[in-house]
This record gives C-alpha cells, sequence and structure tokens, in this order.
C-alpha cells in the first residue's frame, strides 16, 4: 500500500508548475538583488574614486602652497569628511590600508625619478557587502579609488587675477595701458578670467602666460613670452599664434595668502601731527590706527612690525614721505590704498621677523580701488601686495625696480605705467603662486 501511494505521488503532475516557480523565485531574486547591488557597487566605486581624485589634488595643492601642517592632511581630511576615515596612512604597505596619501606606491610615478617630482597619490577602498544576493553569491566584494596628482613644472607667478567671467560677458583680468612696457622677471602671470588685454603699443614680457579663457592682445605686437623685453624674444602669444608658454583656458591659480587671518585690535589711535612722525611700538603684537591721508610735507615713518589701519591709506602731496623696513599693513573696513603722491619707501617683514606674515606687505578684504605708485622715482615698494577683491591700478617702476619681491594679488590689476615685477622672495616667504595641480592617473 505504501509502495502505491509512493508510485501515484511521483506520477501526480498537480503542482508541479508552483514548485518550479518556486525554486526559480529563489534564483530571481538572487540575479535581481545582484543587479541592483551591482549598481550601487559601481556608484559606491565611483563615489570612492571621486574621493581619491579629490584627497590627491588638495593634498597635492597643499603641498604647493606650503601648507604650514603635512600636507598629507589635507587629503586625509578631504577623505574623512566624505565617510573613510579608518586606516589612514602615509606609508606604502603590502596589503593596502583603506585610506592611503603619499608618494606614489604604483604606477610608473613610483620610481625613484618621479618620486620627488611632486606627485602626490591617493588611495582608497573598502569592502562591499553583498545584501539580497548574499544567499546566491557569498562573500564581499573590495572597491577602490586611486588617483595621482602631479604639480606641473612652472615658474611661480608674479601675480594673480582673481577675478572670474561673468555669467552675462567676458571679464578683462590684465590690462597693459598703450605704450606702456610691463616686464615680469623670471617668473609668470595668471589670470583667472577670460582675457588679457595689451594696449596699442604696449609691450607685456614673462615667462609663462596662464589665462583662464582666451589670451588676446587686442590685435597689438609686443605680447611676448620672455625673461626681458626686446629683440629676440619668442613669437606672439596671441589666439591665433600661442607659444608653449601661453596656456589659455587654464585652471584657476591657487593665492597662498588665502586662509591668511588678519590680527583683531580693540582701539585705534590717530596718527599724530607734525610734520616728521614716527608710529608703532617696536615689539609689539599690531600697532593699530585709524586710517590717515599725508598731504604737504607729511612725513610718516613706521616702526618695524605688524599695523591694522581702520580705513584707508592716500599720499596726494608731492612732497609726502610713507616710509617702513620689516612692516605688514592690513586694512580693514572699506579700507583702500592711494600711492598716487609723494615718496612711498616700505619692505615687508621677513620670515625670520615674522614666520606667519613674512613677506606680506599690504593686505585687504574689502572691495573698491586701490592704487599704487605715480610719485617720484625714489619711491619703491618690496613685498606681496594682496588685494584680493579690488581692482589695482598700478602706476610704474616707481614702485619696483631690479630682481626683487614684488608680487600683486587682486581682482584685476591694471598697468597705467612702466613696471617690473619679480618673485625673488627667498628670504621673505615660500608661499608662491603657482598653477594648481592636475591629475595625471
Amino acid at each position: 500500500m505504501v509502495t502505491n501511494l509512493c508510485r501515484k505521488l511521483i506520477a501526480d503532475r498537480r503542482g508541479a508548475t508552483a514548485i518550479m516557480i518556486a525554486l526559480m523565485a529563489a534564483l530571481l531574486i538572487g540575479f535581481a538583488g545582484l543587479g541592483v547591488e551591482v549598481v550601487q557597487a559601481l556608484e559606491t566605486q565611483r563615489h570612492m574614486q571621486a574621493v581619491a581624485d579629490s584627497a590627491a589634488l588638495s593634498a597635492a595643492n597643499a603641498q604647493l602652497i606650503g601648507s604650514p601642517s603635512p600636507y598629507t592632511y589635507e587629503g586625509f581630511a578631504l577623505a574623512a569628511k566624505a565617510g573613510y576615515s579608518s586606516g589612514q596612512t602615509t606609508a606604502c604597505v603590502s596589503t593596502s590600508p583603506q585610506v592611503y596619501v603619499g608618494a606614489p606606491c604604483a604606477g610608473r610615478e613610483s620610481n625613484a625619478a618621479y618620486l620627488t617630482g611632486g606627485y602626490v597619490e591617493a588611495f582608497i577602498e573598502a569592502p562591499f557587502t553583498l545584501q539580497l544576493a548574499h544567499v546566491v553569491f557569498p562573500g564581499n566584494f573590495t572597491l577602490h579609488g586611486r588617483a595621482v596628482a602631479h604639480i606641473p613644472p612652472s615658474n611661480p607667478s608674479c601675480s594673480i587675477a582673481l577675478k572670474p567671467n561673468n555669467s552675462s560677458h567676458s571679464v578683462t583680468g590684465l590690462t597693459v595701458n598703450s605704450g606702456k612696457t610691463v616686464n615680469y622677471l623670471n617668473c609668470s602671470v595668471s589670470v583667472n578670467a577670460n582675457a588679457i588685454k595689451n594696449g596699442t603699443s604696449g609691450t607685456f614680457c614673462a615667462t609663462d602666460i596662464y589665462v583662464g579663457g582666451t589670451i588676446g592682445n587686442n590685435g597689438n605686437s609686443g605680447f611676448t613670452t620672455s625673461t626681458t623685453c626686446g629683440s629676440g624674444s619668442p613669437p606672439l602669444c596671441s589666439n591665433s599664434t600661442p607659444s608653449a608658454s601661453c596656456v589659455p583656458n587654464a585652471p584657476a591659480a591657487l593665492n597662498p595668502w588665502a586662509d591668511t587671518t588678519p590680527p583683531t585690535c580693540g582701539s585705534y589711535s590717530n596718527v599724530p601731527g607734525g610734520n616728521t612722525v614716527t608710529i608703532g611700538t617696536v615689539g609689539a603684537t599690531v600697532n593699530c590706527y585709524n586710517g590717515f591721508s599725508l598731504t604737504g610735507q607729511k612725513s610718516v615713518t613706521l616702526n618695524p612690525g605688524v599695523y591694522v589701519i581702520n580705513g584707508s591709506i592716500s599720499m596726494t602731496g608731492s612732497n609726502t614721505v610713507l616710509a617702513g623696513t620689516g612692516v605688514t599693513i592690513f586694512l580693514t573696513g572699506t579700507g583702500t590704498v592711494n600711492l598716487g603722491g609723494g615718496t612711498a619707501t616700505l619692505t615687508a617683514q621677513t620670515a625670520a621677523q615674522s614666520p606667519t606674515y613674512g613677506g606680506l606687505l599690504f593686505y585687504s578684504t574689502s572691495s573698491g580701488s586701490s592704487s599704487f605708485g605715480g610719485g617720484n622715482n625714489t619711491s619703491q615698494l618690496t613685498g606681496v601686495i594682496v588685494m584680493a577683491n579690488q581692482d589695482l591700478t598700478y602706476h610704474g617702476t616707481p614702485v619696483t625696480t631690479g630682481n626683487q619681491c614684488s608680487e600683486i594679488v587682486a581682482s584685476t590689476i591694471t598697468f597705467s605705467g612702466d613696471s617690473t615685477l619679480s618673485a625673488n622672495c627667498a628670504g621673505f616667504t615660500n608661499k608662491q603662486i603657482q598653477q594648481p595641480a592636475i591629475l595625471v592617473e
């Protein structure tokens, strides 16, 4: 009887389809789950790659601008913000960590020729756990992202024009007025906006020219890439005939003073009266004064130190004098500078005098316009002028002469007189204006 029941059960075909569907459903769910999770894995991998790209670029740029912390911190901080914080290391190991930032451990950049060439690798890996598909495909995947950034071997720039293009029109970041000669001694120029404009018969010379859009010379000759102006200069740098040293559509240059924190003041003093005065206390942490204007035969000498000026500084008299050696001047409020008359002879602090502000001569974050130079031929400014939100007019050679430290960071820059700039800032600061790192892997 039992045998008959078994035979009937085996021969019975009722419900066979349901059984087959039940068996296949598990496989279908497994494969469907795998499809969904493969898409999730690809999205996660793309995210990891994007984080690796950003970490490599961030670390390389921190190295480029001389970040006071180890440059790897920038890469690790960015990775941690994206959720990859464990297993951070700067040492190449046989088993990959979760997050690595440092010199390249693999690829062509890992050989000795590249290790000192400004290459930074970021590597991120993490396990990806299968959920729905785990029944069919046990085990985990390991996902990773890897990037290598390189600091381009370009000459440091003597100036940056920071203003970007407007959404509705192009912006001329740097202008050389007609008939003027501007010579960048052994240094480059970086313009984040669309173009450089060279006026009729104007001459502009630099070792490298980086522009965020097109490189224009307003249809005039005398636009060269050279360490000196005159005969024998390389070919014209224009839209139609760019030379190797002229780079259009370049990424925005780095402002190494962007994170500068000015000191604060509780109160401000007025500059004393009289024709000849000396201000500032030697050894003081900061000297705080209200803005002032020099007229007549007014002569003001600044003792070495850091100054915060609440307002503007101007020189309007041909016999006025503003002098100081080892000084850094911060302008607050709506502070601008107009050194259009008299004699201005100012030298920034050295790195030995101030590791924080060494090389910085003028600094302002306010908007507006500032004017430097235009006085008599003995005027001279040595150091870095940072007016990141201002349109700056540079009046000419009286401001800077020779191969010295003379750099400009401004929103836009106009040269209205013959001018010479140089990035010879050794001893003043190790910060340099350079083009940002680029991804090579």
